[in-house]
């Protein structure tokens, strides 16, 4: 299976980022091909709202001069994606905001009643850390089940991590948790 996982903290050196080597390690182990994409390595603007996307037939677009068809070209040939996520004021830091609004273009024909999506069909899972207690993320959850039915994904997989304020002190049932839910999003089922 290939997995592309979408790392959103702007910290190299976050707990979510030890999340994602504890998630990659796992399926990496398992046999399949995981790629970590760092959205702060690259230049996303935000969406401005020009709708051109929602005129494309076949292929995504969009006018913006940025590097987001980029990650694009990884998202669509995947199995599964999954979004790793800080919790930044009950939702999304703003890069991978940007990304996921600006990733409406990756549903073609929109106008039409035959729209299509490009993610249709994939495996959606969401990793999301945050400093205080699991419902901070409520809202987040809720985004990505949303996005996951709009993209024709299959259901949301999720796993929180709260109370993340030492990444330098990781909980090892963090660890656990994580590597668990790695076999979840790999699995066939």
């Amino acid at each position: 299976m290939d997995l592309v996982i979408l790392m959103a903290s702007p910290r190299p050196k976050g707990y979510t980022s030890r999340a994602v080597d504890w998630l990659t390690d796992e399926l990496i182990l398992m046999g399949h091909q995981a790629e970590v994409i760092n959205l702060a390595e690259f230049n996303i603007l935000p969406c401005n709202g020009c709708s051109q996307c929602q005129d494309a037939q076949e292929t995504p677009f969009c006018p913006l001069p940025d590097e987001v068809s980029l990650i694009w070209e990884k998202m669509i040939p995947a199995d599964a994606l999954i979004w790793a996520a800080p919790v930044y004021f009950w939702s999304l830091p703003a890069r991978a905001k940007a990304l996921l609004e600006r990733s409406a273009a990756l549903v073609t024909g929109f106008r039409d009643k035959g729209h299509h999506s490009l993610l249709a069909g994939k495996k959606l899972g969401l990793l999301a850390t945050c400093g205080g207690p699991a419902e901070n993320a409520d809202q987040l959850i809720s985004v990505f089940s949303l996005a996951g039915d709009y993209f024709q994904q299959e259901p949301l997989l999720r796993l929180v991590i709260e109370h993340t304020y030492q990444p330098d002190k990781p909980d090892f049932n963090d660890q656990v948790r994580t590597r668990y839910f790695a076999r979840l999003l790999a699995s066939k089922s």
